[in-house]
């Protein structure tokens, strides 16, 4: 009998614990969908609204570095996006890599670390 009411005495504390936890949160110091700009200007453009984005064949380039870049468009009412594909050496990692440039964000320089290789773009094989 001592068992199954410290059972209970146990899980009711616990459930207590965790809901007092959950509304400690400040919600205040989180931002929300509305308070961003991606969010406001993309969320009505959903696939049911076909606002695929497609790459634009003319904009296809690679750098010096091995990077391909192209901009991504969705007719008129979306801002173009650029894109970058990075391929590196080491685990067939390929990186994507999107950007609205209609309002740039900070970015750090690069969080690859120095010793990272990027494959030119030669010595990549589609299949």
């Amino acid at each position: 009998i001592i068992d199954d009411t410290m059972r209970f005495i146990v899980t009711v504390v616990t459930v207590l614990a965790e809901l007092w936890f959950s509304y400690a949160v400040d919600r205040s110091k989180f931002r929300t969908c509305d308070q961003t700009r991606f969010c406001r200007v993309y969320r009505s453009y959903m696939p049911e609204n076909n606002a695929v984005y497609q790459v634009d064949s003319t904009s296809i380039a690679l750098d010096d570095t091995g990077r391909l870049g192209m901009i991504l468009k969705a007719g008129t009412e979306l801002p173009p996006l650029k894109a970058t594909v990075t391929a590196l050496a080491e685990g067939g990692i390929i990186r994507l890599r999107i950007v609205d440039e209609a309002k740039p964000r900070w970015e750090a320089s690069d969080i690859l670390l120095a010793t990272t290789e990027i494959l030119q773009a030669g010595a990549l094989a589609v299949s």
